[in-house]
């Protein structure tokens, strides 16, 4: 089977440990942006690029979308007439779009338990739990000599997970705690094989990347309780140790810092579990299995497979496209909203929004015609401001689908 895996490259990231699973299997083709010029993708392509072109190209059997990190959302999606897969990573943050984009494919793969469910539910019938993983070829232990007692690496934000940030300076009052920020690879495996304890806290509930790559360091994963399926697939005491709160996770991490042979036991038996069940080859032999079943039960798959009208399918990706701009688009306003050169802060904040929103539409007007415009909606009733936040809405949504 010829694959084509499409995604946006950056190094490190979830689908960078696919490609190289999916490349171990067979034949496999990339195809999508990068963010490194010295590391380009098989078919370097936009963002956007056709990926009827690209399939016909190639002469692949099904294709493999991972769309999310450095975003690649190809057009003409609904028009692929092999099987189409997605494979997605953050739903917890995503979910506003992937309701709507997963819809328009034959097999959607989700890391989050808790999403899987809810895109069944929503009558994407066949969609599958696909928990991150580790790859011990990077994720290993480099056998230094652990002189950290507490090894973290990820990033800290006080404004989007102070939880996190509270904990880290916490245990760090207790003991040696090594935190480390954009290390990535071999850099960070590294880091945990000098931790005698790897703490993780989940950004959201989530079963993140760090649970898999630090049992697969040898060190001991001491990790908050996430609901989202860690249980599912490890044992509390056995592979890893759970805490409920501050105050237990800096009495376990006294304890098995005292006592070495529990905290090496319990490493051992992680690493031996997450080798064996958990790495990124096992998860593309899983999707590389469910796409040989539907070729056989479903041979005319990878047109219309969800039985949708065409109608629905455009639907689909105008509402897909517009939700992943929506948040952009957020931000952009409160940026442009929050500075007293550009807008007199006494306005209603819808007026502020639509004068923004139209700024933004109209910057190839001259400076004339648009002064006469924003003065004009000044004057608008708030109703009238509303229905033409609404157009401006739908404009980005043109934009971005055409």
């Amino acid at each position: 089977m010829k694959l084509l895996f499409g995604y946006g490259y950056t190094q490190g990231t979830t689908p960078f440990y696919y490609e190289r699973a999916f490349r171990r299997l067979g034949d496999t083709t990339t195809c999508g942006p990068s963010d490194n010029p010295g590391r380009q993708q098989d078919i370097p392509c936009e963002f956007n690029a056709d990926i009827q072109q690209i399939i016909r190209k190639v002469k692949a059997d099904c294709f493999i979308l991972f769309p999310e990190g450095n975003f690649f959302l190809p057009q003409n999606i609904e028009k692929i007439t092999i099987p189409k897969i997605l494979i997605l990573s953050d739903s917890f943050i995503n979910f506003h779009w992937h309701r709507y984009y997963a819809s328009l494919f034959d097999l959607v793969f989700v890391a989050q338990k808790e999403y899987a469910d809810k895109l069944k539910r929503l009558g994407i019938k066949k969609t599958y739990w696909l928990p991150n993983a580790c790859d011990p070829k990077i994720h290993r232990n480099f056998h230094l000599e652990r002189i950290y007692d507490i090894g973290f690496v990820g990033v800290l934000n006080n404004t989007h997970n102070p939880r996190r940030s509270l904990y880290l300076k916490a245990l760090a009052s207790h003991f040696n705690v090594k935190i480390a920020s954009n290390v990535w690879l071999e850099n960070m495996a590294k880091i945990y094989s000098q931790s005698k304890i790897i703490f993780n806290i989940s950004g959201a509930r989530d079963l993140n990347m760090r649970v898999f790559e630090a049992l697969s360091c040898g060190g001991l994963l001491l990790t908050d309780y996430i609901p989202n399926g860690l249980l599912n697939l490890f044992k509390d005491r056995k592979h890893c140790v759970v805490y409920h709160s501050l105050k237990e996770a800096v009495t376990l991490a006294k304890y098995y810092l005292k006592h070495s042979r529990e905290r090496k036991q319990i490493a051992g038996q992680g690493q031996k579990e997450v080798w064996q069940k958990h790495t990124y080859s096992h998860r593309a032999r899983l999707v590389i299995s469910r796409i040989l079943d539907l070729t056989r039960n479903n041979p005319g798959t990878g047109n219309n497979a969800n039985q949708m009208t065409m109608t629905d399918i455009k639907l689909n990706l105008l509402r897909s496209y517009f939700f992943i701009n929506h948040p952009l688009l957020k931000t952009q306003l409160i940026q442009l909203t929050s500075s007293p050169i550009l807008i007199n802060k006494k306005l209603p904040f819808y007026q502020k929004t639509a004068i923004n929103l139209i700024r933004i539409f109209t910057t190839r007007l001259s400076y004339q015609k648009r002064k006469i415009l924003l003065a004009m909606i000044k004057k608008l009733e708030k109703r009238r401001i509303a229905e033409l936040i609404k157009w401006c809405y739908y404009q980005l949504l043109l934009r971005v689908s055409n």
